[in-house]
This record gives structure tokens, sequence and C-alpha cells, in this order.
């Protein structure tokens, strides 16, 4: 567990797409002081997680830093979203003109008991890439399981009443379920 978790998941669960803290303001989020090389150094807000715990929180959490101001000790967190690209992920940084459009609240109501969290950390992380937020997020893996559930009831009645169907054809049938969505 890092030391900067509790930035990471400030930053998850964070309702806008851009954050302009004071460092005073990261120091009560994190419940620390930042070290001096905060102040000093530039390098220290770099975008670059390889050997930096700092940085991995944030970019973990799917943001960027940028505009910082050592002398008014202030730095911008900005969002960055996933687009898919020929099949692929990559992480682009959200700007003032390409705002991503808010997903509209399902009006469904989401209670979570006895989750770890790890798997908080997860959903946060999911959340906060797709641009949902947290509950949309879970209703979106509880919709996905309960599509999957209701294909698994219909294979399992379709074998009762067809015995002589092979597995194979399940698997087929499966697939083109998958496939279709």
């Amino acid at each position: 567990m890092s030391k900067y978790q509790n930035l990471e998941e400030y930053l998850c669960g964070f309702p806008t797409g851009q954050w302009r803290p004071k460092f005073k303001e990261v120091e009560k989020l994190l419940g620390f002081s930042l070290p001096a090389s905060a102040r000093k150094y530039p390098a220290w807000w770099s975008n670059d997680a390889k050997g930096h715990s700092h940085a991995r929180s944030w970019l973990d959490a799917g943001w960027c830093t940028e505009n910082l101001d050592i002398l008014g000790e202030r730095v911008t967190f900005r969002r960055k979203r996933r687009v898919q690209v020929a099949g692929q992920f990559s992480e682009r940084e959200t700007s003032w003109h390409s705002k991503p459009t808010p997903k509209k609240p399902t009006g469904d109501i989401v209670v979570l008991q006895g989750i770890s969290e790890e798997a908080m950390r997860v959903l946060r992380r999911r959340a906060s890439a797709s641009q949902y937020t947290l509950e949309q997020e879970i209703i979106n893996l509880i919709h996905r399981d309960t599509a999957e559930n209701n294909r698994m009831t219909q294979m399992r009645a379709i074998r009762a009443k067809m015995p002589s169907i092979t597995d194979v054809d399940i698997v087929k049938v499966i697939r083109e379920g998958r496939d279709e969505r």
C-alpha cells in the first residue's frame, strides 16, 4: 500500500475533470507534508510513474499533472480519458474544449456491503477510466453479469429440452451472444 493511496482514492472519486489545489491541500489529504523536493523541483510533479510512487498514485487514478506553480505552491490535476482506437485503448488527456459527455443517472440504487478495499480500488479505477461515476460503473457490471446469467439459464433450459445438443453447439451460441454486445 502506497503512502499516496489517499490521493489516488480522492482523485478516483473526484466529480469533475480538473482539480487545482494548493500544496497544503494535498498535504492535508495525504496526512503528511510533501517532501522538500516537491516544493523545489518541478520534476517531482512529472507524470513519470517509473520509480515514483507519488506520480503512480495520480496516474493510476487516470489523472495527470500540469500548470505547476512552484512559487505559488499550486498544481493542476487533470483527468485523462480512455479512447478506443482500432480495438486498443489509449489514454488521452481531457482538455477544456473536449470534455466527455456526462453520463445520465440510471435511477438504480446500489448498496455495497462486505466489499474489500482492493475491490473498491479496482472499481474506482474502472469508473475513472470510463468517465462513469462509481455507482454507474457498478450498475454496468451488474447488468453485464445479469445478462450473462440469463444466457446461461437459457442454455440450461435448451439442454434440458434437447439432450442431444452438444457442448460445442452451446459454446457457439454463447460466443454469438457475446459477439452481439
